[in-house]
């Protein structure tokens, strides 16, 4: 990903996570060829990315399911349930298209990860899509399972990865944008809920930070 425009997404994160009362969103509906997600709306059911997906009647709604931060990764995205780790190329390919559309994001190609191999995810060993976070080796070096672990946490070099997914949307200005396209796109940039949560359950925030959230 060259620099100029990971900048250029990045800023979109970092401008969707100002505003932090969303939801905590974790499923809507995906095309029938999406069985890479484990996401069932209205229900607790969250997975690994190749399990099988439920169709749903398009409801973002929120989720009471508890956070397995071995599968999410340091930034708060969720990994968990990002297309990008699914076994299915043309799931893979179908997030990545996304992000050309609605956020001009060209960088990746059919000859990169998450295209051409899936994500190993922020907490694998394998190779990932974001190559040049800088969130990563930090967490791993410090030793913590969230940044919102960390004493500096807000930190530079987590900002601009903080988002909210529903924030997102003010960038879907294309109206032949989808439901599903957009979902099967924004649905791991969830960070900034997820952060919020880790800071309550670590005692940093009040426990009625989680009912907004």
């Amino acid at each position: 990903m060259d620099d100029q425009t990971r900048r250029r997404f990045c800023q979109l994160c970092l401008a969707a996570g100002a505003g932090i009362g969303s939801g905590l969103l974790t499923g809507t509906a995906l095309p029938s060829s999406a069985d890479s997600t484990a996401l069932t709306v209205g229900s607790k059911k969250t997975g690994h990315p190749d399990e099988k997906s439920a169709q749903s009647d398009g409801k973002l709604t929120q989720s009471d399911e508890k956070l397995d931060y071995t599968k999410i990764g340091y930034c708060g995205y969720r990994c968990d349930i990002c297309p990008g780790r699914s076994k299915d190329r043309a799931v893979r390919r179908k997030m990545v298209d996304g992000w050309i559309k609605i956020f001009g994001h060209t960088s990746y190609t059919d000859e990169n990860i998450p295209v051409a191999k899936p994500c190993a995810g922020c907490k694998g060993e394998g190779r990932v899509a974001d190559v040049q976070c800088q969130a990563r080796a930090c967490a791993r070096e410090k030793g913590v399972a969230s940044c919102a672990d960390c004493s500096e946490f807000p930190c530079d070099k987590l900002r601009p990865l903080m988002a909210a997914r529903d924030h997102l949307l003010m960038y879907v200005r294309d109206k032949s944008v989808t439901l599903e396209e957009y979902t099967m796109s924004a649905m791991q940039f969830e960070s900034m809920p997820v952060l919020l949560n880790r800071m309550a359950d670590n005692g940093k925030l009040p426990s009625w930070v989680k009912k907004l959230i």
